[in-house]
């Protein structure tokens, strides 16, 4: 894998969402507190399940395997470790930004994605905790388009919700910015030392063929992503998969709106658990 620097991941800041960030602060202060408590509110935020990856991946620690869910590095990392990361600041919290530095919708398909990849392995016999961390990680290049020029990306993703041919966002990216969001997203896992198999998923996230992707996690992520852009409700975004064909990636055969049903209820009951956090 090359690992150039690309000047537009270094030094990258992400936002939290404060609900979260303070809801880990106040379990962690519990005297009940366990890891997969804490695991289960860092896994549904995009940064900080960014974040704990990152740190868990570290060469210095010099770990024989890559952590490859949010989960397992909040167990590797410890309880007080993730509570201090939340608590590292106020209003900035870990990264230095609010919520308002995302995209409009960028959070809901995110977890939408993380769910429908985790529904989606758990019916192939796949690991879902990790495909619910590469969900949750797969559009990160479009926090960093959005920082980069906030006005010109409500343009090109305005712009995409009406061009409806495939890979037509990441042309108009290319077009307005030099260069696109899976690329960016792709080379951020990849300098934060993630397994090269979530570099090459998100790279092609929005590749339908199956002679493109290379492996399993690449078209679950694939199938996951279309389902979720299925499901999303009034956000301007390109679908290049129907549910048929999504599930065709799988060798799925059962009925699309069976499993998009499953996936809506499980966000649903994921809107309920974070609702409950304020």
């Amino acid at each position: 894998m090359n690992r150039t620097l690309n000047p537009d991941v270094v030094g990258v800041r992400l936002p939290v969402q404060p609900t979260t960030a303070m809801a880990v602060v106040r379990l962690v202060d519990q005297p009940d507190a366990s890891a997969s408590r804490i695991a289960r509110l860092v896994e549904f935020d995009p940064a900080m399940s960014a974040t704990v990856l990152r740190l868990a991946n570290a060469p210095h620690l010099g770990l024989g395997r890559r952590v490859t869910s949010a989960r397992q590095a909040v167990v590797l990392l410890g309880s007080k470790s993730v509570g201090s990361l939340a608590a590292s600041g106020t209003a900035s919290l870990v990264f230095g930004t609010t919520d308002t530095d995302a995209p409009e919708g960028f959070w809901a398909h995110a977890v939408t994605t993380a769910i429908a990849g985790a529904n989606l392995a758990r019916r192939i016999g796949g690991p879902a905790d990790e495909l619910f961390s590469l969900g949750l990680l797969h559009d990160l290049g479009s926090l960093l388009l959005h920082q980069r020029d906030p006005e010109r990306f409500a343009t090109v993703s305005e712009q995409a919700a009406t061009r409806r041919q495939r890979g037509g966002v990441c042309e108009l990216e290319q077009a307005a910015f030099g260069t696109d969001h899976v690329r960016l997203g792709a080379d951020l896992i990849d300098r934060w030392n993630l397994p090269e198999r979530f570099v090459n998923a998100v790279r092609l996230h929005h590749i339908p063929s199956p002679d493109v992707l290379p492996d399993t996690t690449s078209r679950l992520l694939a199938a996951a992503h279309a389902l979720a852009s299925t499901l999303d409700d009034g956000t301007p975004r390109e679908r290049e998969l129907d549910p048929v064909d999504a599930l065709a990636l799988l060798d799925l055969h059962e009925r699309p709106s069976l499993v998009l049903t499953d996936i809506e209820r499980e966000v649903h009951a994921a809107a309920t658990f974070l609702r409950d956090l304020r």
